[in-house]
């Protein structure tokens, strides 16, 4: 397993996203620990990305959103895939929006995409006068035991 995430590693370096990803996929498969198969899954939506693969790419994060709402990651991921794929659709861009300012939140200072997902949003809010909106959902109450 560490063989292929090595691969993978070295085939993105390369850009040779498809060796990547089929080597990424394989060790995921094999990999029994799930924080690591969560990394693994991380790194395939940067790969797709990259690639301009951005409907796959939004797939991957939002199964990694899905068991872990909080990854850092994949809501930076997220909310960049639905900016560049909203295209003239204020609907999606507003959702990307949100996605990416709930990074922001979240996100270290010292998170490499942090300070251009901020200039990202500032840009929106000047240029087309959108600004990301809170989510309206709140978590449910935790039961007294």
């Amino acid at each position: 397993m560490q063989v292929a995430t090595k691969h993978g590693g070295d085939r993105f370096a390369a850009s040779e996203f498809t060796k990547a990803l089929g080597y990424y996929q394989d060790a995921i498969t094999a990999e029994p620990a799930p924080e690591k198969k969560t990394t693994m899954r991380v790194e395939i939506g940067n790969m797709l990305m990259e690639s301009g693969e951005l409907e796959k790419a939004l797939v991957e994060f939002n199964k990694v959103l899905a068991e872990n709402p909080a990854n850092v990651d994949a809501l930076g991921g997220r909310g960049l895939c639905l900016i560049a794929l909203a295209g003239d659709d204020k609907e999606k861009l507003q959702e990307g929006l949100n996605a990416l300012q709930a990074f922001v939140d979240v996100a270290p200072d010292n998170h490499p995409f942090k300070a251009a997902s901020v200039t990202t949003i500032e840009g929106y809010k000047t240029e087309q006068k959108m600004v990301p909106q809170k989510s309206t959902t709140r978590p449910a109450p935790k039961k007294k035991p």
